[in-house]
């Protein structure tokens, strides 16, 4: 990496935990660059030696810090403001990253953190999802410029003292750390200065930018050796401490604050469980004032009805126990999922009443069924299901879908396609490679037409193959597009667009051409059809006997591979986790969003092959997004590529390749944007003067440098005129629209 990363480890009593996790990380942690320190307040030296031991292996990087060598307090928050005032460090470090000494990164999720530090974010924060156990309708962020929007979505999960990684000049040197403690205590007063610290910088500051990064499944570990120290002091940390410390924050976070606060003490180890309440009962925590004072707050700390805390107080857990395993039951027969959520995660009992492998399945659809209600507000896996039995079968049945059993995902978006989206999914289910290699994602995107029950038909004929998702809301092929990617689990995905259909082989040829599968991208070639065809032909003859490789691309052919034409989106595949790692999204509820997306995915493709078979049909018919005349959705062309510029300034694309970007952006910005006004739209739209401030925005000296000396004689004039006139009238740009047709 080009930043220096100190990950500064806290430690009291646990020289087995720390052993353990040394093992883990040493030698992944060393390769990307990222220094270990070992703040360790435990009386022995047993931790020190073990450090030493490592250290004695020749590992580079690896550091003890004696946490009482810094003088007065040792407790663990004070430790956390020694390692954010970088005390101890050996020499500077861009980023700090503070974390509990029983958990390490590995994986996908290691290699994103790592990736984003270099992204040179103030703050980079990778999150389970499975920490957060409320329903919520909203999808967060990956990338934060609001504190107060970052607070509201993730104030409560700052808590977890795992991968909050501040960069030191913006978020940690500037601090007065002597008026911190002074404003918001330490040790005795306060146990939240991860969260306190975090918040309170970033109001400080006049801009920001905070990177979420979702953890995968296997990929954030914990050692099972660890032992929680503060088990027994439950009442004090989280009700005299963590609410009034919340309060303590700036007022601009006032309108989430009681959210936060109750999104942690409703967790199902806090106030969220009846476990949780009959473990804290069994310590003896609910005492009379606590009890009192509990019960006048509850509303605001736990989703439990208090009638929970008043049955179990009176020793009824185990008949509560029975009553909400009858209502879970029945939950399913009334559809009432989220009811049935709830009910199974605040009753760790379940794990009683069902066999080990069937309560693994009930765990993981609930964490899949809180992933689609963020993403979409509905659960597809769920949609349906009237009994546990019948979601374990569903659930068996979509577990076969493996993203090792499953090359591809032909994705296609929907929208009033009744006419012929048939002849579609007709072509991709009849590839010849076999289905078990390959998915259907389609998108029914608020059709007003029956198109829906043409999928739901398709579904029910491919179960295992085909997917349907559907949306009331339109959100253009885009969108739709991006919903599809990311539920996908093909190594692979690949767009189809409603009206087109696929050659048999076309999945086929793109293997063929995937050589040892490190190709991030490979394209090939398609037909226009203007003839509509009902039914696909599958005896007509194919030129696809062999597969004839064109051009390859490496990790140094960039700048070759962006200016090589790839045709339509829907004519290639691409990795899906090149995607989905670089954040590379189509734009929604816009037409032309393929003039970005594709444009900008190019720079990540560290390989790909472009071959000379046609793979797909593209049905050219005058009512399609791209030929209706004079609609008002082409100018969406425009603003889709003003999108990418803007897009290749923030990742610094544009400076890379700023020739090649500027002479593409006259090409396709300028010169083929008016050619389409000019065949499809009767009266010119008045964009001269948006299109001349764009060019000059991005590219100050483009008169000078640009070279249009392969351009038509037509546009050469228009070009020239944008050099010399700030203002032209669309009757002005009338008089080449002839020159340009006749041309």
């Amino acid at each position: 990496m080009k930043n220096r990363v100190a990950c500064c480890y806290l430690t009291h009593e646990h020289p087995d935990v720390i052993s353990e996790v040394l093992g883990h990380i040493c030698g992944e942690y060393g390769k990307k660059g990222i220094d270990i320190y070992i703040y360790d307040s435990s009386a022995g030296d047993e931790t020190g030696k073990i450090v030493a031991e490592y250290a004695a292996k020749g590992l580079c990087g690896l550091y003890y810090i004696e946490a009482g060598s810094f003088g007065g307090r040792d407790g663990g928050n004070d430790k956390y403001l020694h390692v954010l005032r970088g005390d101890g460090l050996n020499g500077h470090y861009d980023y700090i990253w503070p974390t509990k000494d029983r958990c390490w990164f590995e994986g996908e999720t290691l290699d994103r953190i790592c990736e984003a530090i270099d992204e040179d974010h103030d703050i980079v924060f990778a999150v389970d999802e499975r920490d957060r156990y409320e329903l919520i309708t909203k999808r967060p962020k990956d990338v934060y410029t609001d504190p107060v929007e970052f607070f509201g979505d993730y104030g409560a999960l700052t808590t977890n003292w795992e991968c909050l990684i501040r960069r030191t000049d913006t978020m940690l040197d500037p601090v007065d750390w002597v008026r911190y403690e002074s404003l918001y205590g330490i040790s005795g007063t306060n146990n939240f200065n991860q969260t306190l610290s975090t918040f309170v910088r970033l109001t400080e500051t006049d801009k920001c930018s905070i990177r979420v990064i979702e953890s995968g499944l296997d990929d954030k570990r914990y050692s099972e050796k660890a032992k929680p120290l503060w088990k027994s002091n439950l009442m004090e940390v989280w009700i005299d401490k963590w609410i009034p410390a919340i309060y303590s924050l700036s007022s601009v976070y006032d309108g989430h604050k009681l959210a936060v606060i109750k999104t942690q003490l409703s967790h199902i180890s806090l106030f969220g469980s009846n476990d949780a309440i009959v473990a804290m009962r069994d310590m003896g925590a609910f005492t009379e004032d606590r009890v009192a004072l509990l019960t006048s707050m509850w509303s605001m700390i736990s989703r439990l009805p208090i009638t929970n805390l008043e049955r179990i107080l009176a020793g009824e857990e185990d008949k509560l126990f029975e009553e909400e395993y009858e209502e879970y039951l029945r939950s399913f027969a009334e559809h009432d999922y989220e009811k049935g959520y709830y009910l199974f995660i605040r009753n760790g009992r379940m794990t009683d009443r069902f066999p080990k492998d069937r309560y693994r399945i009930l765990a993981l659809s609930y964490y899949m069924f809180m992933k689609e209600i963020r993403r979409s507000g509905r659960s597809l896996l769920f949609e349906g299901i009237d009994s546990v039995d019948a979601l374990v079968e569903r659930f068996g049945t979509l577990s076969g879908k493996t993203p090792c059993k499953r090359l591809f995902s032909i994705i296609i978006p929907c929208y009033n396609a009744a006419e012929y989206v048939d002849r579609a999914i007709g072509s991709a289910v009849d590839q010849t490679v076999g289905r078990d290699l390959f998915e259907v994602i389609t998108v029914n995107d608020a059709s007003t037409d029956d198109t829906l029950e043409h999928l739901r038909n398709w579904e029910r004929k491919y179960p295992d193959t085909i997917r349907v998702m559907t949306y009331e809301k339109n959100l253009r092929q885009g969108g739709a597009r991006n919903l599809a990617i990311r539920e996908a689990i093909g190594e692979y995905v690949c767009f189809l667009d409603a009206d087109d259909w696929l050659e048999p082989d076309a999945l086929a040829t793109y293997m063929a051409g995937m050589k040892d599968g490190s190709v991030d991208m490979i394209t090939s070639n398609h037909s226009e059809d203007k003839e509509y065809q009902i039914f696909y032909d599958l005896t007509m003859d194919h030129d696809n006997d062999t597969v004839t490789l064109e051009k390859e691309f490496g990790p140094g052919d960039i700048a070759d591979l962006i200016s090589y034409n790839l045709g339509y989106v829907c004519e290639s595949v691409y990795r899906r986790k090149m995607i989905v790692d670089n954040d590379v999204w189509f734009p929604e509820h816009l037409a032309y969003e393929d003039i970005n997306w594709q444009r900008l995915i190019r720079f990540y493709a560290r390989s790909a092959v472009v071959v000379t078979n046609v793979t797909l049909h593209h049905y050219n018919h005058p009512e399609s997004t791209m030929m209706k005349k004079n609609a008002p959705h082409h100018l969406d062309r425009l603003t889709c590529y003003e999108m990418l510029l803007n897009e290749y300034r923030s990742r610094g694309i544009l400076k890379d390749y700023y020739r090649n970007i500027m002479n593409e952006t006259m090409s396709i910005y300028f010169v083929n944007s008016y050619y389409m006004f000019f065949t499809r739209m009767d009266e010119i739209p008045d964009v001269y003067s948006r299109m001349r401030s764009t060019l000059f925005e991005f590219f100050p000296d483009w008169v000078e440098g640009y070279d249009d000396s392969g351009v038509p004689p037509a546009f050469q004039e228009m070009i020239h005129l944008l050099k010399c006139k700030e203002t032209v009238t669309p009757k002005e740009i009338e008089q080449y629209k002839e020159k340009v047709l006749r041309a």
